[in-house]
Order: C-alpha cells, then structure tokens, then sequence
C-alpha cells in the first residue's frame, strides 16, 4: 500500500515554504522561494503549484493544508485578504491551489491557527489539552487551544 503524503504551504511575508510530509510530519521533500511582495495571486500560486509538481512523490499527496498570512473567510471557500502583498485585496486561494493541483483536497486557514495545530500535533503528542502558540515572522499571530 502505498504511503499517503501531505502537502503544507506557508505563505508568508518573506519567504515561501512548500514542504511534503508522511503522516507523521516527518518532511519528506521541501522547497523555500522568497516572496514578491508585487505579485499577483495567479502568479505566486503557478510559482507554488510548480514547486509542488516537481516534488518526487507529488502523486501521493493525499490533502494540502495552505497557511497563509491574512483573513481566511470559509464561507466563501478560502477566500482570503493576502496583507503581505501590495497590489492584492482578496483572492480564492483555495480554488488557485485546487485547480493547479489536480482537485487534491485543500484546507485553507490562518498560519498562526496552522502553526498552532502542527504544534500540538507534533510537539504535544498527546501531553497536554491546552497550548498557547505565538508566531513571529514579518508579522505577530498567536492560538490558545483550550
């Protein structure tokens, strides 16, 4: 049986990270370009989806979980505000993601909320039922998990 892999991209205000993991969040490949603040949001997903495919085992990858640095609005299928990118105001992150990736299922989410969850997925392990996590990068985020 083949081993199922997970995609994870974080986009963030200075650079891009698109990582392949196995289901124990152990990365198998990844990829870390810069961010062009200017770009527009078909341009800076092509860049990730071509990353993506160029992954050796990309035909295994199961879901892909997308963090990104902004507002995600569910209601509107991943609709997000990008604030690190100058000329961008919204986009449907989850639809660029989903058609380049050939209709893979995609999760679309604040990076401060996904960095807390990988967090207390892999560095609690089931020790705790609470964490607090604080992100700092180009900008501050935080997720207390209760």
């Amino acid at each position: 049986m083949l081993e199922s892999l997970y995609l994870g991209i974080d986009i963030g205000g200075t650079c891009i990270k698109v990582t392949l993991v196995n289901s124990k969040g152990v990365i198998i490949e990844e990829s870390v370009i810069s961010t062009d603040v200017n770009a527009k949001p078909a341009d800076i997903f092509k860049s990730i989806i071509n990353i993506a495919k160029k992954f050796k085992d990309y035909s295994k990858i199961k879901s892909i979980g997308v963090g990104i640095a902004g507002d995600v609005c569910f209601s509107t299928r991943g609709s997000t505000f990008l604030s690190q990118f100058k000329k961008v105001e919204k986009c449907k992150s989850k639809g660029y993601i989903n058609r380049g990736l050939t209709q893979k299922k995609v999760y679309v989410d604040n990076d401060a909320n996904t960095a807390s969850i990988g967090a207390f997925w892999l560095d609690g392990k089931g020790n705790s039922t609470d964490l607090v996590c604080i992100t700092l990068g180009t900008g501050v985020g935080g997720r207390l998990i209760v």
